[in-house]
Parts: C-alpha cells; sequence; structure tokens
C-alpha cells in the first residue's frame, strides 16, 4: 500500500473517531444534565417551590384536596370577594357583604354592609361605569346596583364600586338568587360549610372567579372550624335619614394587607 493510500485511509479514520468521540460526548453530556435537572427539580419539589403547570392542573393530576399553597393558583394570600343576594322579584340586593379569606392563618371573614348605605363615586370611576349613560346616578344605594345597571354588568359595576367604597380593590364577586343562597349566609352567620356552598357553582350563581381558583376556595370550607369563620358588620352613620359606612371604623375590622 502506497504512503498516500495510508495516509488518506488515516484521516478518514481519524475524522471518524473524532465524529464518534464528539456524538458520545454529546450524549454523556446530556445525560449527565438531565439527571442533574431531574435532580433539581426533585429537591425543589421537597423544598415547596416547584409548581406544575397550569395544565397539569386542570387535567386533572392534582385535585383540590391535594393543593396546598405550594402549588395553589390563587393570586394572593388573603382574597376578596363581594357578595351579593338578589331579590329578582324586586330587582332589589337584599344582602352584601365582603369575603376575605386569609390563606395565611387560615380563617375567613363575612364583613356585611346595610344595603341601605348612600355612596357618590368618584368622577373617574362614574364616567366608566355609566360610559355616556347620564341617567345612571352618580350617588347610589347599594341596594338597587341591580336595577342601575341590570343583569349583564350589575355586578362586576357593583364589584368596582363597593371596592372603591371601602378603599380596597375586590379580586371577585360571586352573585345569587335570594332563593339559593346559603341559609347561614342570609342570616349573617356564616359556617365553614356556608363558605363551602358560597363557592359550589349552580345555575343560580354568577362568579367572576377562575373555576380552579373558585375550587380551592371552595375547599377551605372543609380545612377550617366553624369558629375560623367569623361575621362582623360594617359600621355606619345614619344622617338625614340616610345611611353612610364608617371608614374610620372600617379599618378596625378589614385585615392587614398581606
Amino acid at each position: 500500500m502506497s504512503g498516500k493510500k495510508k495516509g488518506t485511509i488515516f484521516v478518514i479514520v481519524s475524522v471518524f473517531l473524532c465524529i464518534a468521540a464528539a456524538i458520545g460526548g454529546y450524549k454523556g453530556s446530556r445525560y449527565i444534565a438531565d439527571r442533574i435537572t431531574v435532580k433539581a427539580e426533585e429537591n425543589a419539589e421537597r423544598a415547596g417551590l416547584f409548581k406544575p403547570s397550569a395544565s397539569a392542573i386542570e387535567n386533572g393530576s392534582n385535585t383540590v384536596d391535594d393543593l396546598d399553597e405550594k402549588i395553589s393558583p390563587i393570586k394572593n394570600n388573603r382574597p376578596s370577594s363581594v357578595i351579593f343576594v338578589t331579590d329578582f322579584e324586586t330587582g332589589k340586593i337584599e344582602k352584601l357583604a365582603l369575603e376575605i379569606i386569609d390563606t395565611i392563618n387560615m380563617s375567613a371573614k363575612y364583613i356585611y354592609f346595610d344595603t341601605d348605605i348612600s355612596y357618590t363615586i368618584t368622577p373617574a370611576l362614574y364616567r366608566k361605569l355609566a360610559n355616556g349613560n347620564v341617567l345612571l346616578p352618580q350617588t347610589v344605594k347599594l341596594k338597587e346596583l341591580y336595577g342601575y345597571y341590570g343583569a349583564d354588568t350589575a355586578f362586576e359595576a357593583g364589584r368596582k364600586i363597593v371596592g372603591e367604597l371601602v378603599g380596597k380593590e375586590i379580586d371577585y364577586y360571586i352573585s345569587l338568587s335570594k332563593e339559593y343562597a346559603p341559609e347561614d349566609f342570609m342570616i349573617e352567620r356564616v359556617t365553614a360549610l356556608g363558605l363551602k356552598e358560597l363557592h359550589t357553582p349552580h345555575e343560580n350563581r354568577l362568579s367572576d372567579i377562575p373555576e380552579n381558583e373558585d375550587s380551592i376556595l371552595g375547599s377551605y370550607g372543609e380545612k377550617l372550624k366553624d369558629s375560623d369563620v367569623k361575621t362582623v358588620e360594617a359600621p355606619v352613620i345614619k344622617r338625614n335619614e340616610s345611611c353612610f359606612l364608617d371608614v374610620s371604623g372600617l379599618w378596625e375590622i378589614l385585615p392587614e394587607s398581606p
């Protein structure tokens, strides 16, 4: 075999060996990287840092009973909802309460508002809610909210109005027909079971709470004792046959921000 042929064969063999070495090195590094990733995820999960994707939760890989704070999609530690109970025959709001669930201290509070409260909406919010309809009043009574805005927008508008009234952004609303509201909510003695019922969807209930978060909030009704659920009345000032919220007294019963 000539020296030229030997040189050619040597080059081919060398190139082949380099390619084989590169492939082997790549696969080996990938294997090591994958093992490191898996190990890191296992350690993170044990430490409570790993959160499964939303699709995994939606597909049922984690049931409500399995969910806790480390994988909960609840966007804050004290989610709040304004709850309306409406007599649709008269169009009046009969019961209105602000629900605040404290997922840190495992408690819940319902602050009931006298629906005769009058409130003058700020010009900025009024412009948004009226949207050019001059027939909508700027000074509203809570019990008339459904009559002012109608079925399509009443409760979303009510959520914003009550939020401005109390000086606290409210996350969601729940609207119930008078006939289908939990009994203990109607007598202002909400229990843990009542909390669960408020977050149980049915055809006579409207809410803008995402389904997965609604289920998790409802599950607190199974985790809390009745003694963990408090109901209080928002303080009011009655003047000239009108009823106004006593904001100074409200700060004493609203939970501190997280």
